[in-house]
């Protein structure tokens, strides 16, 4: 086997051993981000539906006003009633008692039908709080994970050295044809040829001209994906 290639799979041996832990790494950090995601959605759902019962407080406390007032004004009135002087006096109050009466009997409705609506909308900011507090759960574990992964970081780094120490030896033009592949999540950048068949793993047969190249050193790529070609005799 030319140096080339040696140099090649020795860093791609590395580069394999990274790659697992870079996609273990990123699996955490994204299952983290998808945990966060997820909590900060319910916590969203869960606040709008506390300030919905804040909102309908302030109404409720609007109407509990107005029938207050209704109550004192019926009072007010009732006052004037014994005391009116003439006919018209009095059946005017009479009209006005009636008046605040109905404005009284609408707004206790409007109380009953708001005080309803205010305990469901209690129930359902309870359980949507109740499932926000699970997904912080959720993250936390997922932080946890990160946290206690510190083996698995260091690890990537020390073999993130040996990658670059490695890759000094492999020639420029086949390393970045290979760090491309790589970058691509090429599924078999590197493919072994069969020295008697002139066969790749794929059935692709190459020609006794490129087989001579790639025992020289030169770089022959895969016709169908790309992959970089290497013999082992």
């Amino acid at each position: 086997m030319h140096d080339h290639f040696q140099a090649l799979l020795d860093l791609h041996e590395v580069n394999a051993q990274r790659q697992r832990l870079i996609k273990q790494r990123q699996g955490r950090e994204q299952a983290l981000a998808e945990a966060q995601q997820r909590h900060n959605a319910a916590q969203a759902a869960a606040d709008e539906a506390r300030n919905k019962v804040a909102n309908t407080d302030a109404l409720i406390r609007q109407y509990q006003a107005d029938v207050e007032r209704c109550v004192a004004t019926m009072a007010s009135l009732r006052e004037q009633q014994m005391s009116a002087k003439t006919n018209k006096e009095y059946l005017s109050i009479i009209n006005g008692i009636e008046e605040v009466k109905s404005e009284r009997s609408l707004r206790e409705q409007s109380l009953e039908s708001l005080q309803s609506k205010v305990n469901n909308l209690q129930e359902e900011a309870k359980a949507l709080q109740q499932v926000a507090d699970e997904l912080a759960s959720a993250v936390t574990e997922a932080q946890a994970a990160i946290d206690l992964a510190t083996d698995s970081d260091d690890g990537e780094a020390a073999l993130q050295r040996i990658y670059d120490e490695k890759k000094v030896a492999v020639d420029a033009k086949i390393l970045e044809h290979y760090e491309r592949l790589i970058a691509a999540n090429h599924p078999m950048p590197l493919m072994r040829v069969d020295p008697v068949s002139r066969a790749t793993p794929l059935g692709t047969i190459i020609s006794h001209n490129h087989l001579e190249q790639i025992r020289i050193g030169r770089m022959i790529t895969e016709a169908t994906n790309n992959a970089i070609l290497y013999l082992d005799e």
